[in-house]
């Protein structure tokens, strides 16, 4: 793609990015194309990227399942990490020269070279944190975060089901529940990934393409069930965990992975006393409620110094092979979090 025009004074910047003038597969609709920006304003953060992290909302832009009042073309992107370039006048807590985490409030943007963004959307982040690792600890970590320790308040020694545990929120669960002490079993749909939860510590791991997980779980807590069970998948997962889950369980939808929105049955609810907690992170929490995503960056950030957070990132991308990345997402083939690295950053340091 073509190089970066950089600001001098208030001369407008661009940058390249893939866009999309149509809905469809990320592979059909994301185009090279370019994004300008004026001299930024009030509470606005430019920030040059370096990396780009990939999450399913990303999908569900290209294909026209996020978000109202869409309209085309725009550039998908939710999560980036970078280092600020320039700031507006009303900014407190963000310099020139930061390195940053940041979350599109809109899941938009982010799939450039640059992006200008509100100061409440940008995290800084240190010096030695490595780029990938950068791209991956903001929005999978702060939702399991969230849905496991502040809204099902996860306890040492409770029983935890996490669906779809190789990939980026599932991996980040794992990690997290680990830490909290709890006992954690994960379902995926092949032997690589099994093995992938065993090594971010799982204590059971679960082929639900060969294994019936309502059974395995009923077998290994005994009868008792998954005192949570964590589900970024939807469809008929989330059904049938309402077969495996304890008495006074608490089931936390994050998502439909599959394509097919989670249908609940009261019936099944009011029987059991299950819980039901929804968690919508990067849509409501930075707007609703900034100090508690103040506060998990900060935890997640010691859980990466102490090593007990680790982000499970296989392969980076190229700025160039971002489409065929989302849609390695969308095919569901991606192991843990993918992440796109730039080939050389906007106002890169040296």
């Amino acid at each position: 793609m073509a190089g970066v025009r950089a600001m001098t004074g208030g001369r407008p910047l661009s940058a390249p990015a893939w866009r999309i003038r149509r809905f469809g597969e990320p592979r059909d609709v994301l185009e090279e194309g370019t994004v300008s920006f004026k001299q930024v304003h009030g509470d606005e953060v430019l920030i040059a990227v370096d990396a780009i992290g990939l999450n399913f909302l990303d999908v569900s832009v290209c294909r026209g399942a996020y978000g109202a009042d869409v309209v085309l073309p725009l550039t998908p992107g939710a999560e980036v990490t970078g280092h600020v370039l320039e700031v507006g006048p009303d900014v407190k807590s963000i310099a020139v020269g930061d390195r940053v985490s940041a979350l599109s409030p809109t899941a938009r943007g982010g799939f450039a070279q640059a992006v200008v963004l509100p100061e409440t959307a940008v995290y800084v982040i240190p010096d030695d944190l490595p780029v990938e690792d950068a791209a991956s600890l903001l929005v999978t970590y702060h939702t399991a975060h969230v849905s496991l320790v502040r809204r099902a308040n996860l306890c040492a020694g409770e029983w935890v089901l996490v669906h779809a545990g190789a990939g980026g929120t599932g991996s980040a669960a794992i990690q997290i529940a680990v830490a909290c002490g709890a006992n954690v079993i994960a379902t995926s749909r092949s032997a690589e990934k099994v093995e992938v939860m065993r090594t971010l510590g799982a204590h059971v791991a679960i082929n639900s393409a060969q294994e019936d997980f309502v059974n395995v779980v009923m077998d290994v807590t005994r009868g008792k069930g998954a005192d949570i069970i964590l589900d970024p998948v939807g469809g008929e997962t989330f059904q049938r965990s309402l077969g495996c889950i304890a008495f006074e369980g608490r089931l936390i939808p994050v998502g439909w992975a599959s394509g097919v929105s989670s249908q609940l049955d009261l019936l099944q609810v009011l029987q059991r006393n299950i819980t039901v907690i929804g968690v919508s992170w990067g849509a409501v929490y930075p707007n609703r409620a900034p100090d508690v995503v103040e506060e998990t960056h900060k935890q997640i950030l010691q859980g990466w110094r102490s090593g007990v957070l680790r982000p499970l990132v296989r392969q980076v991308h190229l700025f160039s092979e971002l489409p065929a990345a989302v849609q390695a997402l969308a095919d569901g083939s991606v192991v843990g979090k993918a992440v796109v690295r730039l080939e050389a950053s906007l106002g890169e340091r040296h």
